[in-house]
């Protein structure tokens, strides 16, 4: 290949959620310029289509006529913004002594669910956790989450990494804790844009 030219893809929108994609075949003349462009496959992106195959059109091949050759582009799946969070405080179990903003010891580690941060789609979960008095979480607990269960098994995980600081009363089995930062580590975290970059 002697020039490779790319879609602008700055200006081809993408699909929320989706990568998408779009198999170009071509022929080549004896001067190694393509012809006969056409979208064998797509993701149905009609603006990627296009771009593709104009893109394909500016490539120049080494010399010889050649048929049927193929070339994919994609672009990346644009953000698919979370559905909205609930009211925190509806999901909070009754009893709960649990502060709203638990002091930690060791933060939770935050980790992204891989399928879907490849897929740029956002999520939640608002997780219950009890707090032993030396600060041990366990108990956890998804409440809510969206757009699938995989969020708030994610966030499980993410609670049960951290450690509270400890103190005399704990929160016992029967006083559960729904705490704003433990569920907001589980959504806000996981569901800033800046996640994506990259």
């Amino acid at each position: 290949m002697l020039l490779r030219a790319f879609p602008d893809f700055a200006k081809v929108a993408g699909t929320p959620g989706v990568k998408d994609w779009s198999l170009i075949g071509f022929d080549t003349d004896a001067g190694g310029v393509p012809v006969r462009m056409r979208t064998l496959h797509t993701t149905g992106n009609a603006a990627l289509d296009a771009a593709a195959a104009k893109a394909v059109g500016e490539s120049r091949f080494t010399g010889g006529a050649r048929t049927d050759c193929l070339y994919p582009y994609w672009k990346a799946a644009e953000k698919l913004p979370a559905p909205p969070i609930p009211d925190e405080e509806a999901l909070r179990p009754e009893g709960s002594v649990c502060a709203s903003k638990p002091e930690w010891n060791s933060r939770p580690v935050l980790v992204f669910p891989e399928p879907w941060r490849r897929r740029a789609i956002e999520g939640w979960a608002v997780v219950s956790y009890d707090v032993a008095p030396w600060g041990a979480v366990g108990n956890a607990r998804v409440l809510a989450s969206q757009p699938s269960e995989d969020f708030g098994r994610q966030a499980m995980s993410i609670v049960q990494s951290g450690r509270v600081a400890a103190s005399a009363q704990g929160a016992a089995a029967s006083r559960p804790c729904a705490s704003s930062w433990g569920a907001a580590t589980a959504s806000r975290s996981m569901t800033r844009s800046g996640f994506f970059d990259g």
